[in-house]
């Protein structure tokens, strides 16, 4: 299985759709950081189901992504040791930065906070397993996988189009029975080496990902069904868990499907890994002078104020990125694992 090259509209296609899966993620935190507005409101179906759907695709994405371009170099020698020498720089190296930036800024938030209220300055403060679990934990769970990847490799090679079926079979078996959040917790997140696999088959199995037609339509009618079959359960008050589970690869081809081939501006899609690792500080900070000011719920006022928010927070990011790559590119690009 010799990995397929990948065409000019593919590489442009792929560029583009992790700009728009990038942006998503920003949306999708904006709704959890907002204070959710009572059951069964307008507002509250206006956050259930944009939340529900595509906002949900992104990280996989990113999973796939990266294991459709570590799978490129699967027929080089010693492609597993050179590999994972380059993602100590792209990955490792970020995911501790980052990390210690989370906590240096998380201290200083408490201390002010606090220390405003007259308050010891550790009050409140959590640095429990489950927070460390979320220091940027995609650049960790990536680097976990990529040390798998010879292994990963192997088994595609030997079942194919089995072992992708094998490994989504267990991440929805271990869903159902709710395990895949603890694996999630003490690992790695199931679902993520399901889609890095993913993305390697694809690759060495020659797939033609940007012209399956019949598929794409295929897809939007059925990511419908899911959709109305959610809205039914929500409607309800239950969640609806095969639909939940179907609809993320679903949206997530729905929305491949429409992605242009043309190229969009290279400034604009080299932000993407820097959007998804600087969107929660633009949002802490955003919240918390919100707060400050009184309108700490703001996100969940209304849908205007929740996508007022999520502009404010999308183009917070932009502007950081830019700002840091034209002051301190050295060290950006350090930081972004020189993207």
């Amino acid at each position: 299985m010799k990995p397929m090259a990948i065409s000019s509209d593919l590489s442009h296609k792929m560029a583009n759709m992790s700009l728009v899966c990038a942006i998503l993620i920003v949306s999708q935190h904006v709704f959890t950081m907002a204070c959710v507005p009572p059951r069964g409101t307008g507002l509250w179906w206006f956050f259930c189901l944009f939340r529900g759907v595509f906002t949900e695709i992104g990280v996989p994405y990113f999973f796939l992504a990266a294991g459709f371009f570590l799978s490129g170099h699967v027929c080089e020698e010693g492609w597993l040791g050179r590999e994972t020498g380059k993602r100590v720089r792209t990955l490792l190296v970020p995911f501790f930065l980052w990390s210690i930036l989370t906590i240096v800024i998380r201290i200083v938030g408490f201390a002010a906070s606090n220390l405003a209220t007259h308050k010891f300055w550790t009050a409140g403060l959590d640095f429990s397993f489950h927070y460390f679990y979320h220091l940027q934990y995609f650049l960790r769970s990536l680097f976990v996988f990529v040390l798998l990847s010879g292994v990963l490799v192997a088994l595609i090679r030997r079942l194919r189009a089995g072992a992708i079926f094998l490994l989504f079979g267990c991440y929805y078996a271990l869903a159902a029975v709710g395990v895949a959040g603890d694996m999630a917790h003490y690992l790695f997140p199931i679902h993520g080496i399901a889609y890095f696999s993913l993305g390697i088959y694809l690759r060495i199995g020659g797939w033609r990902i940007d012209r399956p037609r019949l598929l794409y339509g295929l897809s939007w009618i059925a990511l419908g069904v899911c959709y109305v079959v959610r809205i039914l359960a929500l409607h309800r008050g239950a969640q609806s868990a095969i639909a939940f589970y179907c609809t993320v690869p679903l949206a997530m081809i729905a929305v491949w499907s429409i992605m242009p081939c043309a190229a969009w501006p290279k400034k604009l899609t080299s932000c993407s890994f820097p959007i998804y690792l600087l969107h929660p500080f633009c949002l802490y900070f955003m919240y918390g002078i919100a707060g400050v000011l009184g309108y700490g719920d703001i996100a969940g006022r209304s849908a205007v104020a929740y996508v007022l928010a999520f502009l404010l927070a999308t183009a917070g990011c932009f502007a950081l990125t830019f700002a840091l790559r034209r002051f301190t590119p050295k060290m950006s690009e350090v930081m972004f694992g020189g993207r």
